[in-house]
């Protein structure tokens, strides 16, 4: 009984961060007083309904394996497993949340500049820089997960 509450006392941050944010987002959106052009710009241009989505899907999932690894032995292959598919979607949320869920752009985003008529206005932001510094963090993430199972196991 004490893994199993020692697991869910460390998963509720995952949970709060991942999963709760997403969803409240996306439920007091609408009530924020913003004007409905704003709203339905930020739904047709980013998507942002499956973007929180998105998010608060991958992090129900990274949660779930938060948990089971703190149910495991620290020194078992399962955990190992577990932890190295945790990483593994933590790099995806990561970069999933810093594309605003175009992973494929890889840091490249272009916007019509809103609400005004045409000929329209586009802006470009390209940030690949960051996202090639989120892939350097999540292998170093996975590179930690194995020192720490050949620590514990060793």
């Amino acid at each position: 009984m004490g893994k199993i509450l020692s697991a869910l006392i460390r998963t509720i941050p995952s949970i709060i961060v991942r999963v709760l944010i997403p969803i409240f987002i996306m439920y007091t959106l609408p009530s924020m007083n913003l004007p409905r052009e704003v709203l339905s710009y930020l739904n047709e241009n980013l998507g942002l309904h499956g973007f929180l989505y998105g998010l608060a899907t991958i992090g129900i999932v990274i949660s779930l394996l938060s948990f089971i690894s703190g149910i495991l032995n620290p020194g078992s292959r399962g955990r190992l497993i577990v932890s190295l598919f945790r990483a593994a979607l933590s790099i995806y949320f990561s970069l999933y949340l810093i594309t605003l869920g175009n992973i494929e752009a890889m840091g490249k985003l272009t916007l019509s500049f809103p609400f005004i008529p045409q000929p329209s206005i586009l802006v470009s932001f390209d940030y690949t820089f960051i996202v090639y510094l989120v892939l350097v963090a999540g292998f170093l993430s996975i590179l930690k997960c194995i020192s720490d199972w050949v620590g514990v196991k060793g």
